[in-house]
C-alpha cells in the first residue's frame, strides 16, 4: 500500500510499479477465467449426461464444426453493445432457433445449471459449457 500512495505522490509515473501491477492483474483474470471455464466445462458434461436431448447436442455439434474458429468466438463473446450475452447465443444454436426470448433462455439455464446461477453470464463459463457437453456427445454419437 505504501508503493501506492509513493506512486500516487509521485504522479503514478513509476513504469515498473505499473508493469508489476499489469501482470498481478492479468494473471487473476486469467485464473479466474480457466476456474469459470473449468466449472463450465464440469456443468456442460452433466446437462449434456442427464438433460440434453438428442436434436440439441446434434444442433450444438453441427454449428460447432461448420463455424469458423473466428465466428464462434465471436458468437461466444458478450460484447457491450450486444442486448443479449453469449449463454443467450448458445441457448439459440442449442435449440436450433433464429432467436430467442430471454424467458427461453432462462429456462434453458435455470435447467441445466440451476435458478438464478449468475455464471451463466460468464463468456468463459460459457465456453467451458459447450466444450464439456461436446466430449460427452463425441463420445456417444457414434453408437445412437
Amino acid at each position: 500500500m505504501n508503493d501506492i500512495a509513493t506512486s500516487r505522490n509521485n504522479g503514478g509515473n513509476d513504469q515498473e510499479q505499473t508493469a508489476v501491477l499489469v501482470e498481478r492483474l492479468r494473471a487473476s483474470k486469467a485464473a479466474t477465467g480457466t476456474a469459470e471455464r473449468t466449472e463450465g466445462f464440469a456443468s456442460g458434461r452433466e446437462w449434456a449426461t442427464e438433460f440434453a436431448e438428442y436434436k440439441e447436442l446434434s444442433n450444438l455439434s453441427k454449428w460447432w464444426e461448420t463455424t469458423s474458429p473466428a465466428d464462434r468466438e465471436l458468437a461466444l463473446t458478450t460484447l457491450e453493445t450486444d442486448a443479449f450475452g453469449a449463454g443467450h447465443h448458445l441457448v439459440c444454436i442449442i435449440l436450433g432457433l433464429e432467436n430467442s426470448s430471454r424467458r427461453d433462455s432462462d429456462e434453458f439455464w435455470d435447467a441445466a445449471v440451476g435458478e438464478d446461477d449468475e455464471r451463466r453470464h460468464s463468456d468463459d463459463f460459457v465456453l467451458g459449457f459447450v466444450e464439456g457437453a461436446l466430449e460427452v456427445w463425441d463420445s456417444v454419437r457414434d453408437q445412437i
